[in-house]
Parts: C-alpha cells; sequence; structure tokens
C-alpha cells in the first residue's frame, strides 16, 4: 500500500511540474518580422500594437517610434508576414511596400495621419 501511495505522490509531482510547459504556447512555430510602418506618434504606436494582438496568429506586438518597425512575433502554423502586412494596412498605415488602406488612414485621428500636414506628430 505505501509503494502505491509513493508511485502515486510521483506521478502528481510530475504532473504539477509538467504542467506549466503544457500551458505555454509553443515556441517552436515563432517567427519574428519586423516591419518598416508609416507611423508618426504615440496613438499610432498604441492603435497598432493593440489592434495587431487580436489578429490570428499574432503573439506579441511592438512598435519602436524612433525608426517606426514594428517587431511582431507569430505563429507561423496561424499567418505569415504578407498577412500581417495586410492586417497593418487595413488599420490604416503603410506595411513595408504595403500601402496604407486609404479609407482606414482617413478615419485615424489627426495626428496619425501622414498625409495630413497641418497636424502636429507627436513624436
Amino acid at each position: 500500500m505505501q509503494a502505491h501511495f509513493i508511485n502515486h505522490s510521483r506521478f502528481i509531482t510530475l504532473f504539477v511540474a509538467l504542467l506549466p510547459l503544457a500551458c505555454k504556447p509553443s515556441t517552436q512555430n515563432s517567427k519574428e518580422a519586423i516591419i518598416q510602418t508609416s507611423a508618426i506618434c504615440e496613438m499610432c504606436k498604441e492603435r497598432l500594437e493593440k489592434d495587431l494582438k487580436t489578429t490570428k496568429g499574432v503573439q506579441k506586438a511592438s512598435l519602436n517610434l524612433a525608426d517606426k518597425k514594428m517587431t511582431v512575433i507569430f505563429d507561423s502554423t496561424q499567418t505569415n508576414v504578407a498577412n500581417i502586412r495586410i492586417a497593418i494596412s487595413q488599420i490604416g498605415y503603410d506595411a513595408d511596400k504595403v500601402a496604407g488602406v486609404k479609407e482606414a488612414h482617413d478615419k485615424l485621428p489627426d495626428c496619425c495621419q501622414k498625409t495630413n500636414k497641418n497636424a502636429k506628430h507627436n513624436e
């Protein structure tokens, strides 16, 4: 009986020790993309990071305003760089050589519109 209890305890200990690994997202399929954007200000940064995180397969999105480069960590089994560029363009921003969708760009706040010469850009 005591041997059975020890084996059962070992199983539970092993299970508890391995549980975090099962819950952790797989990094095996994680890829990183760096995409040049037309983002201008802190509002752009917040919008892009928030909206991209809702894109299927995107695990993390971070914009460096100094060089306007978006670093995206994504699951390559769920999306790819081309789809991420399209998602950025649908938010209204250029993504590498993919132009931002005009209708979405025109709905951005004035400070986020690259074509608005009268806007105060909060850089």
